[in-house]
């Protein structure tokens, strides 16, 4: 019974050690696999790291290319805007320039009419007072006419009455002459008369 007893423990006792070995290496298996996955989730980690610092770079180097784009089209747009201020800007002056000549044209055509106008009525002026003239002239001279011939005409009524009344005075003294000497030829003829009596 003792020997049986020993097999049964030594049994006991191998069986025992199987189960710590069993247990050793499911404890090892346990380590390796947790081992493993804490290598597989750092390499996973790693490798999420990775891509997420390269998407980042990405990112960063299209944002960068963004904002190159951004900033060449801002100086695009800058120097359109600029362009078009100084295209603008000449087309303001330009029109400026052509409403300033305009003005000035009409300005001079203004003052050319102006005194085209006023030689015009200079001259009308000149040749009404030259006709005015004309005919005062005219008409002194038709009055200096009319005064002429009425001073010739009443020198020649005077000329006419003194004539007649020289002709008067003489047949007046005529007459009397002529009654003179008849009263003398009858005195000569009463002597002549009283002589032969």
């Amino acid at each position: 019974r003792r020997v049986h007893g020993d097999s049964a423990n030594t049994e006991l006792a191998k069986r025992k050690d199987i189960q710590i070995e069993r247990e050793r290496e499911e404890e090892m298996r346990i380590l390796a696999f947790v081992a493993e996955k804490d290598r597989r989730e750092a390499a996973y980690q790693r490798e999420v790291a990775r891509v997420k610092a390269e998407k980042d770079r990405e990112i960063a180097r299209v944002r960068q290319m963004q904002q190159r784009s951004i900033d060449k089209q801002s100086e695009r747009d800058e120097l359109l805007a600029k362009r078009a201020a100084e295209a603008y800007e000449r087309e303001w002056r330009e029109k400026e320039r052509e409403a300033a000549l305009k003005k000035a044209r009409m300005e001079a055509d203004l003052k050319a009419s102006r005194e085209a106008q006023q030689r015009h009525k200079e001259r009308q002026l000149a040749e009404q007072a030259r006709r005015e003239r004309e005919e005062f002239h005219a008409v002194v001279t038709v009055q200096r006419s009319i005064r002429d011939a009425e001073a010739a005409r009443q020198a020649e009524e005077a000329l006419r009455a003194e004539s007649y009344r020289n002709e008067v005075r003489a047949q007046m003294l005529e007459r009397e002459e002529s009654k003179l000497r008849e009263r003398r030829a009858v005195r000569e003829e009463g002597r002549h008369y009283d002589l032969e009596n």
